[in-house]
């Protein structure tokens, strides 16, 4: 528990205005659990020091880095410091000949991209809120979007890692370069682990050139059938799309809307697909995309222009996660392509009867799909309808797809249902893990799967 002691001597680590004042304090609220100080360190000394003194005092840490998934996760079970990260920005170093870059954990999607862009080159990773979101939280939570298809996920793009684990030791996984494979792939442990095991503070990172050409086409059909009948033909003609995304149509309707796209409202699902390369190269999978499209009873729609291609898919990733449309509840799900269609109805069902609007994404050759969901006008979002949603489709997900998670939602409905559902087989070598490396439980205590 934080004491006005224990707030001096994080002023006494990093200085009287790297830490929030009481007013502040609210605004790193975890599901309404209020931290009783916030501190934003400047260095990786800094942020040992703070998380040491929180081991000697048993004080729980839930680091964060530009708040853009804070809310996935269950409600810390303590919350004594807020540890933002935003402040460790620096890039570190960028090998353009090598494809890869090193910087801290705090330094923005947005801002390490434009640097990177100088070069001809990219980290591909679709987060949310590129401007807000962190290294160090995308990495955290293992972030992607619709581009994962082609270009991996973040696990797939870190080649070195250094965390500060729950002891305040710093602990390095990985190197500097591509081929580093001696010994345990150590920073994987810490991806995805929303903060559980320690402090991501610097990374390395494998990048990518930025593409020549980029052309995104998309199909508009009246059944999900036809969608998944274009999009199945799409894959059978050798094509590699870096983005090949079932809409359901408020999912597309509503990045349509943000790059003055048509709205095509006689059609309920679409078929997005992204094509880079050199021009001749998109030219002729565009073509052969519009060709698909058709022969499976579609309408095609082009978006051949970069800013509205850029508006269309930066509109489709922050879906449900925008300050002026964010969503009440945000899930993601696994599917086996023949359950798609099923699922996806089943989504749409549950909202119609029970008075919301879900937006609903499927990444196809992948197998994950996302949903968005709103109360509609008839009133204000029921909490224990919402729970009700989620144990029927997590069911149905079980039994036809695979897990089903809840990635944003009110605390009402953490309350009722578990977001991170049934542990798996393997949960108790996670458990383990947490105890060997975590005993004392201070690094978000109770916010991961079952309880850790």
């Amino acid at each position: 528990m934080a004491t006005p002691s224990l707030r001096e001597a994080l002023a006494r680590i990093a200085g009287p205005e790297a830490l929030a004042s009481a007013e502040q304090l609210p605004l790193y609220s975890v599901d309404g659990v209020v931290p009783e100080a916030a501190v934003a360190p400047r260095s990786v000394e800094q942020v040992l020091s703070v998380v040491r003194l929180a081991a000697e005092s048993r004080s729980a840490i839930v680091p964060r880095g530009g708040g853009t998934v804070i809310g996935a996760g269950m409600p810390p079970e303590r919350h004594d410091i807020a540890l933002e990260t935003r402040s460790l920005d620096k890039l570190i170093f960028h090998e353009p000949a090598d494809l890869v870059a090193c910087a801290e954990a705090g330094m923005t999607l947005e801002t390490l991209n434009k640097e990177l862009a100088k070069h001809g080159q990219m980290l591909p990773l679709d987060a949310p809120n590129p401007g807000r979101a962190t290294l160090g939280g995308v990495l955290a939570a293992n972030t992607s979007g619709p581009r994962r298809g082609g270009y991996g996920t973040a696990r797939d793009r870190v080649i070195g890692l250094k965390v500060v684990d729950p002891s305040g030791t710093l602990v390095k996984g990985g190197g500097r370069v591509v081929k580093n494979v001696a010994g345990y792939d150590l920073p994987k442990l810490f991806i995805g682990a929303h903060g559980t095991l320690g402090v991501i503070v610097e990374t390395a990172l494998k990048l990518s050139p930025l593409p020549a050409k980029t052309a995104t086409v998309v199909g508009a059909f009246g059944k999900v059938g036809q969608a998944l009948e274009a999009g199945l033909a799409v894959l059978d003609k050798g094509l590699r799309p870096q983005a090949l995304s079932l809409l359901n149509g408020t999912a597309y309707r509503l990045g349509a809307k943000h790059a003055q796209m048509p709205s095509i409202s006689d059609r309920d699902y679409f078929l997005a697909v992204e094509v880079t390369g050199v021009l001749p190269v998109v030219e002729r999978q565009q073509t052969t995309v519009q060709r698909t499209i058709t022969e499976a009873g579609g309408k095609a729609v082009i978006a051949d222009d970069s800013i509205q291609q850029e508006g269309f898919w930066r509109a489709i990733v922050d879906t449900g996660r925008t300050a002026q449309h964010p969503a009440t509840m945000i899930t993601r799900f696994a599917c086996r392509w023949e359950a798609i269609e099923k699922l996806v109805l089943g989504h749409e069902a549950q909202a119609e009867s029970n008075g919301f609007e879900a937006a609903i994404e499927v990444y196809l050759g992948v197998g994950v799909g996302r949903s968005a969901w709103w109360a509609d006008q008839r009133g204000e979002p029921d909490e224990v309808k919402l729970a009700a949603i989620v144990g029927i489709l997590r069911k149905a997900g079980e039994i036809s797809g695979g897990p089903f998670v809840v990635e944003v939602a009110p605390v009402g409905v953490k309350e009722r249902v578990d977001v991170w559902g049934p542990a798996g087989g393997g949960f108790e070598v996670m458990r383990r893990l947490k105890a060997s490396l975590d005993p004392d439980e201070i690094m978000s205590p109770g916010r991961f799967l079952g309880g850790l």
